[in-house]
């Protein structure tokens, strides 16, 4: 089963890892309701992915820490999905938009505390340690980046009046950018990490 866990923890980190889809999606300029929520239009990078070396790993007790520790962090690293795709759905309703950049501002210190303890982490015993390490590194802090355009855009409706689906903001266009930078690092990361959990 370790291995079944491992692959579905790869594949949640393309899935869930664009906040943008929770105000319709990059191309949209109308999110409403619950649209967001379900909506899956991720953009994905069309850059190569590296395909050299990534056969599983020794089975060796380094290799195998190393992963299960990385595993772990990706775990927690989808753990506020969920909130944050209410938060910013919520913006584009004109909800409670000052929960909603408490929750925002929470997430980001939360991907700092994971990319923090990332590059305290050893990956060397693993296959393609560097390019895995750079992929999810330039991921993560792309994330963090959309979490603060998120809740500045949370901020600029609160000040401004709001408006409904108001996606003209330029922290909500900011956003759009570094969701897909986030994925397009992501899909690579993917690509070299679901080797290492099979």
């Amino acid at each position: 089963t370790k291995w079944i866990a491992g692959i579905a923890i790869a594949v949640v980190l393309i899935l869930v890892g664009v906040v943008a889809v929770a105000a319709g999606g990059h191309h949209s300029k109308t999110p409403t309701g619950n649209q967001g929520a379900s909506n899956t239009n991720d953009t994905i990078s069309t850059t190569p992915v590296p395909t050299q070396n990534t056969s599983p790993p020794t089975t060796g007790p380094s290799a195998q820490s190393e992963a299960m520790e990385l595993s772990s962090l990706l775990t927690q690293s989808t753990s506020d999905r969920a909130a944050i795709v209410a938060a910013v759905a919520d913006i584009s309703n004109c909800g409670d938009l000052q929960s909603d950049m408490s929750t925002l501002d929470s997430s980001a210190s939360s991907r700092k505390s994971l990319l923090s303890t990332l590059q305290g982490d050893s990956l060397s015993a693993l296959p393609n340690a560097l390019p895995l390490l750079e992929y999810l590194i330039t991921a993560w802090n792309n994330s963090i980046a959309s979490d603060q355009s998120y809740a500045q855009w949370a901020s600029d409706e609160l000040s401004n009046g709001c408006s409904n689906n108001d996606t003209s903001d330029s922290n909500f266009e900011a956003a759009q950018t570094t969701d897909a930078q986030s994925t397009s690092a992501k899909t690579q990361f993917v690509a070299l990490w679901n080797p290492i959990a099979t």
